[in-house]
């Protein structure tokens, strides 16, 4: 039996969709579907983590195809963008694929209009997230939801990484119920479960006394993510925490796959706000970009 052929296109093969991306494919069946993996440039680039070279390696010793159009830019860039238009469609369209499955926003847009162009059966895209939100004009939002459901108006099948991007997929008339899939992205467990020894040694490295409530969150360190942008950020050591309700603190935990050194990154800062405001408005560490 003849094997599906599969192109994912992701704008970074870096962690975050990048990740998702890498571990999705490894995960279909190799006696059934050749995968071939097309992304961005993301060794070297001002909004690069440092783990493209990575995932590309990995993805090579995993037996899955990796092709870099270097055009395939993140910002809007009306020069790179046709270019890598241009290009995205002529190697989907050599590569005669069963089906392409595109990953955030600037592949999905690219990715599905050369999908179109090239005559690909079938189109899956899966949501990370929207490149609009309430903080944008109202024009410039109106424009991005407009071009998101015209790419869903050529797209098969939806997969989201949480039901809340789901259902503003489909409030937003993005896409419709039958054809939107809830699949948690897959993670990897490197460590195991964590015992009153383990917690008491963070809370010493975070420098958190005991008794004190922590609010957590995990994700990729880059521009405007976890806590670089607190207004009271200072240098401690290796974590990150925000402490803006007194008696709480809040940790925020970079990722930065490959790296070995250390349980926690080099270079990240903490913050202790000094406000006694509640923490969503002393401490703008996420603000929709």
């Amino acid at each position: 039996m003849s094997r599906l052929s599969v192109a994912v296109v992701v704008t970074r093969l870096q962690a975050g969709a990048g990740g998702v991306a890498l571990r999705g494919a490894q995960a279909l069946d190799p006696l059934r579907y050749e995968v071939t993996i097309i992304a961005g440039d993301s060794g070297g680039g001002a909004d690069s983590d440092g783990s493209g070279d990575s995932l590309a390696v990995r993805a090579a010793a995993g037996g899955l195809g990796v092709i870099s159009v270097p055009e395939l830019v993140s910002p809007v860039s009306p020069g790179n963008d046709r270019r890598a238009l241009r290009r995205l469609t002529v190697l989907l369209a050599r590569g005669g694929y069963d089906v392409v499955h595109t990953h955030s926003a600037k592949a999905g847009a690219l990715g599905r209009l050369a999908a179109e162009r090239a005559g690909t059966p079938r189109v899956v895209h899966t949501f990370h997230g929207f490149p609009f939100h309430e903080f944008q004009s109202r024009a410039r939002r109106a424009a991005y939801v407009g071009i998101e459901r015209y790419l869903g108006r050529r797209t098969d099948v939806f997969l989201a990484v949480g039901g809340a991007v789901a259902a503003e997929a489909i409030r937003r008339g993005i896409a419709v119920p039958e054809r939107v899939r809830v699949i948690n992205p897959a993670i990897e467990q490197s460590a195991g479960p964590a015992g009153p020894a383990v917690r008491a040694a963070a809370r010493r490295r975070l420098g958190v006394p005991i008794g004190c409530k922590v609010v957590g969150t995990v994700g990729r360190s880059g521009t405007g993510r976890c806590a670089r942008r607190c207004r009271h950020a200072r240098p401690a050591g290796d974590c990150r925490a925000v402490s803006c309700v007194p008696g709480t603190v809040m940790t925020c935990r970079s990722c930065y796959p490959g790296s070995t050194s250390s349980p926690w990154p080099a270079g990240t800062r903490a913050c202790r706000a000094r406000s006694p405001r509640p923490w969503l408005s002393a401490c703008r560490w996420w603000p929709p970009r």
